[in-house]
C-alpha cells in the first residue's frame, strides 16, 4: 500500500512539473527572486516523480515473470487515449485530419506520442533478460554494477555535461528520457528489492530527502547565480543539467524518497481502501493531461503564467492541478468501469484468447527464425 501511494504522489508531482513546465511559470520571474526560488523549490521536490515511478516497475518486476497480457493492457490503455483523444478533437473541430498525427495516434508507443510510454515498454520488454543477469548477481557483484551504471549514465553526464555521453545524446539519455536510464533505475530498484531490509524509521528517510532536496536545490541556485550575476556560460548549462533525470543529485533525491515509502507502514484501512481504488487510475492521469492535442490547448486555457503576479497564484495552481488530477481520475474510472462490463463478455473472452495465442505463435515463430540464423 506505501507503494501505491508512492505512485499516487509520483503522478501528482508530475502534474506539478507540467503544470510550471507547460504554463511559462518557470521563466516568469526574474531570476533568483523569491518568486523565483519558491517556484524552482518545489519543482526540486517534486522532479523525482519520474525516477521513483520507474523504480516502483523495477522493484515488482525483479521479483515477477513477464506476461504478455499486461503488456496488452498497457499498450492497450495508451492506444485507447490517444485514438479516443485525437477524435474527439477532430469531431470538435480543434484537430484537422493529418496523416502524420493520426499515425502517431494509432501507433502512440512507437510513434513517440508520450515519450515516458515508450521508454517505460522498451525497459519492459527487456526486464525478463535483466531479470535473468540481476538475480544471477551476488549482493557485491549487484552492488558494483549499480556504481558502474551510475557512473557512466548518471554522475559524468552531470559534470561533463557538455560531453556526449558515449554517443547516446540524440537519444536524449543526457536527460533521462529513454530506456537506457530507465534500466539503471530499474537495477537500483530491484538491489532495494533483494538486499535492503526495511528498518520502518520513516522519519530519518524523511530527512534523508529533505537534505537531499536541499542541496541539490542549494547547487542549482549557486549555478544560477554564477550564470545570472557573474555571467559564467557554463554555468547556465550545468543548472539546467541539474533538474534532469539522471542528473546525479535528482537520483539521489530519487532513491531518498524511494526509501521513505520503502519504509512506510499503512495501517488505516480506510486510507488502504483508497489508495487500492486509486494507483490503478494513475497513469491514464498522465495519458490524458499529456496527450499532445490537449496539452496544445490546456495551458494556453488555463493561462497560470498570466496570473503570475497575481495574490491569488497560488490558489489558482492548487485548483489546476486538483482540477487536472480529480477530473482524469474519474474519466478513467468510467472507462475501466465499462470496459470491465465488456470484458466480462464470453464473445470477449474468446476473442482475448485468441488474439494472445496468435501473438504468441507469432513471437515463437520470430524466436525460431532468430535462433537459425545465430546458428548459422
Amino acid at each position: 500500500m506505501s507503494l501505491d501511494l508512492l505512485r499516487i504522489i509520483a503522478m501528482l508531482m508530475v502534474i506539478i512539473l507540467h503544470t510550471f513546465g507547460y504554463s511559462g511559470l518557470l521563466s516568469a520571474y526574474p531570476a533568483l527572486s523569491l518568486q523565483y526560488n519558491i517556484v524552482w523549490f518545489v519543482e526540486f521536490v517534486s522532479i523525482v516523480a519520474v525516477n521513483c515511478y520507474v523504480m516502483l516497475s523495477g522493484y515488482f518486476l525483479v521479483t515477477s515473470r513477464f506476461k504478455l497480457a499486461r503488456l496488452f493492457s498497457l499498450v492497450g490503455e495508451v492506444l485507447f487515449y490517444s485514438v479516443v483523444i485525437y477524435g474527439l478533437f477532430l469531431l470538435t473541430g480543434k484537430a484537422t485530419l493529418d496523416w502524420g498525427d493520426l499515425l502517431r495516434a494509432l501507433l502512440p508507443v512507437i510513434g513517440g506520442e508520450y515519450w515516458f510510454v515508450t521508454a517505460y515498454v522498451g525497459m519492459y520488454v527487456l526486464a525478463p533478460f535483466m531479470n535473468k543477469l540481476i538475480n544471477g548477481l551476488s549482493q557485491l557483484q549487484h552492488r558494483r554494477l549499480i556504481v558502474g551504471l551510475v557512473a557512466l549514465f548518471s554522475l559524468i553526464p552531470t559534470f561533463i555535461f557538455f560531453g556526449d555521453d558515449f554517443g547516446l545524446s540524440g537519444n536524449r539519455l543526457n536527460f533521462g528520457c529513454s530506456t537506457p536510464w530507465f534500466l539503471v533505475l530499474y537495477v537500483i530498484a530491484a538491489y532495494v528489492r533483494r538486499w535492503y531490509r526495511p528498518t520502518y524509521e520513516v522519519t530519518k528517510y524523511l530527512r534523508r530527502y529533505g537534505v537531499t532536496v536541499a542541496v541539490s536545490f542549494g547547487i542549482f541556485l549557486v549555478a544560477t547565480f554564477g550564470a545570472e550575476r557573474l555571467g559564467i556560460a557554463a554555468l547556465r548549462s550545468f543548472a539546467g543539467y541539474l533538474t534532469a533525470y539522471n542528473s546525479v543529485t535528482i537520483l539521489l533525491c530519487s532513491i531518498a524518497l524511494f526509501l521513505v515509502f520503502v519504509n512506510l507502514q499503512i495501517k488505516t484501512p480506510a486510507l488502504n481502501k483508497a489508495i487500492t481504488v486509486i494507483a490503478p487510475l494513475t497513469l491514464a492521469t498522465y495519458l490524458i493531461h499529456e496527450n499532445p492535442h490537449v496539452r496544445s490547448v490546456l495551458w494556453s486555457s488555463l493561462d497560470i503564467a498570466g496570473r503570475a503576479n497575481s495574490g491569488t497564484v497560488v490558489l489558482y495552481i492548487v485548483a489546476c492541478v486538483a482540477g487536472i488530477y480529480g477530473g482524469s481520475l474519474l474519466i478513467d474510472a468510467v472507462r475501466r468501469y465499462v470496459f470491465t462490463v465488456i470484458l466480462r463478455l464470453e464473445v470477449v473472452k474468446k476473442m482475448g484468447l485468441a488474439l494472445e495465442s496468435m501473438v504468441m505463435r507469432r513471437v515463437g515463430a520470430f524466436e525460431r527464425v532468430v535462433d537459425a540464423l545465430l546458428v548459422r
